[in-house]
């Protein structure tokens, strides 16, 4: 009876071990639950911050690209509003040229100077400039030349004013022929697309006699 009694108590504290144990090993596995959870939490509370970094990084670099491309779009708008308003400032003038020989041949016909004249003058007004081109940057003296008529045939007539003044720029065979073909091919801009006038006669002191020896202005020279 008495070994009865010890094997049951035996069991019983097997038992109770047992028991013991298996709660043990539980609080175990919770605690080291809880320890996991708590070493993930940072992991992924850095995973977050990490994506929410490189999400603000991506919006930064979305945002600077479309800025980009605006400014690419932009560009071309403010080259194009250039250009045109070169077009707009070329438009409003036209290059008229002053002409002269070259000494070592007369006939050779050659540009000496650009003259820029506005489109809105009228064809006395650009014959007026021309002139005053001709003797202020060419002969460059105080010589006259003067604006008669333009005829119905579109014949500009012209008048030098004091043969005396004049002389010396038609002197000699060579000085005659240059200063003839720069009056004449100035005043006919045979290059000129526009209205223009077809033909000049050209006088000295308002005769149409021939005056200079080495530049006969009796003729009207054509276009």
């Amino acid at each position: 009876m008495k070994l009865k009694v010890s094997l049951l108590a035996l069991m019983m504290s097997l038992t109770l071990v047992g028991c013991a144990n298996q709660s043990t090993t539980t609080e175990t596995k919770k605690d080291n639950n809880q320890v996991q959870e708590n070493i993930d939490s940072p992991k992924d509370n850095a995973t977050d911050d990490n994506q929410q970094s490189d999400d603000t990084q991506k919006e930064d670099q979305d945002k600077e690209q479309t800025e980009n491309t605006q400014d690419k779009k932009e560009e071309p708008k403010k080259n194009l509003n250039g250009q045109d308003d070169k077009k707009e400032e070329k438009s409003e003038t036209t290059d008229f040229k002053i002409y002269t020989a070259k000494e070592e041949d007369t006939d050779k016909i050659v540009e000496f100077e650009t003259v820029k004249i506005k489109n809105s003058a009228s064809k006395e007004e650009k014959i007026n400039q021309l002139m005053s081109a001709l003797i202020n940057d060419y002969f460059k003296d105080d010589v006259q030349m003067v604006l008669q008529s333009i005829n119905d045939n579109g014949i500009l007539t012209i008048n030098l004013v004091d043969q005396q003044k004049w002389a010396k720029h038609f002197a000699g065979s060579t000085g005659g022929a240059i200063s003839q073909a720069a009056i004449i091919e100035t005043l006919l801009q045979r290059d000129y697309q526009g209205d223009w006038i077809k033909g000049v006669k050209v006088l000295v002191d308002g005769s149409d006699e021939e005056v200079f020896d080495h530049a006969p202005f009796i003729d009207v020279f054509y276009r």
